[in-house]
């Protein structure tokens, strides 16, 4: 059994990573719509934080840790489920995918019709 620092240390890490993977995806499915990739960023952020898919990602990764920390290859499935089930794109609507305006400013990203 490892130190919990050690554990600790490694749930941190692992939650960070999937945070970063899901809101840079994100981003990325924004910024094909152009715009200042900044105020995308922030956006991307705001949204991986409000939406709820944060503090479902942590939970579901938590709960997999515990569970899988010592079978390193169910963990890493399991880690690409967690992925693969929270990404954002999923939260535009099948419209907005096809119908694609957007409107920057320095503090609000708005999708219009």
């Amino acid at each position: 059994m490892f130190p919990f620092s050690i554990v600790h240390s490694k749930s941190k890490t692992i939650t960070h990573g999937v945070g970063c993977i899901l809101v840079f995806e994100y981003f990325y499915f924004c910024s094909q719509a152009q715009g200042d990739p900044k105020d995308i960023f922030v956006h991307a952020f705001k949204e991986y934080q409000n939406s709820g898919t944060q503090a479902t990602v942590c939970k579901a990764l938590q709960q997999a840790i515990q569970q899988h920390d010592h079978f390193s290859d169910k963990l890493q499935q399991v880690i690409m489920d967690i992925i693969l089930a929270n990404h954002m794109c999923k939260l535009m609507s099948f419209k907005s995918i096809f119908n694609v305006e957007y409107l920057f400013s320095a503090t609000k990203f708005q999708l219009s019709n």
